[in-house]
């Protein structure tokens, strides 16, 4: 299983993913949500790995969201 953190501040969004040890494998930042969308549906074939827990933290509101995904169709923010 591997781990993936949004954050997502004003019109700035920042990914990491991290393996089940929480070693990062991956950063990246995206102006828009669309862009990331495209980019983490890439995570289960490139990683071979089915469940990614996804966190998304939307730090203007102080608030998180978690989403245990199964499949590539289920990566979205």
């Amino acid at each position: 299983m591997h781990i993936l953190k949004v954050t997502i501040v004003k019109s700035r969004v920042t990914s990491e993913l991290f393996d089940e040890n929480l070693k990062s494998l991956d950063l990246a930042e995206f102006v828009d949500l669309p862009s990331l969308n495209f980019y983490i549906q890439t995570f289960p074939k490139r990683y071979n790995d089915s469940k990614i827990l996804l966190i998304i933290y939307y730090k203007d509101e102080c608030r998180m969201k978690l989403i245990m995904s199964t499949s590539d169709n289920s990566l979205f923010v």
